[in-house]
């Protein structure tokens, strides 16, 4: 990710974190001039509560889903590209907390996208034995 995106990102979270705060107040019975002088500052989008609090439920699911670690009895070596896990590294350190391993989080992704995409999956399989039996 290049420093031009995670400043961007920065930008997207600061601003929202602040327009979330504008909407909370003026609808606890302020006024809403709030809401109209930060109008200014936003470039050709407008992103509201809901789509900030749907980033912040999409950001908890990540933590969930991904930053946990996982008890292994049985493991087995795969390799990945040296660019890959250089990413995956530095992801990890930044994010991983303490106890999250590489193979935790690599295996946490690894499963996910096998659930994602199970069906494509399936129906790749199918196709080909399909064309196989012709």
């Amino acid at each position: 990710m290049t420093a031009h995106t995670s400043d961007n990102i920065q930008q997207w979270f600061s601003e929202n974190a602040q327009q979330a705060h504008d909407h909370d107040t003026s609808e606890s019975g302020r006024s809403h001039s709030h809401d109209h002088h930060h109008s200014g500052h936003h470039h050709h989008h407008h992103h509201d509560k809901d789509d900030f609090h749907d980033y912040m439920q999409a950001v908890a699911d990540y933590k969930k889903t991904f930053l946990v670690r996982v008890d292994y009895d049985l493991r087995a070596s795969l390799y990945v590209s040296a660019p890959t896990k250089r990413k995956i590294l530095e992801v990890l350190k930044k994010i991983g907390g303490e106890r999250l391993t590489a193979t935790s989080y690599v295996d946490n992704i690894l499963r996910h996208h096998l659930e994602m995409f199970r069906d494509e999956i399936n129906c790749i399989h199918q196709e080909q034995n399909y064309h196989n039996i012709i």
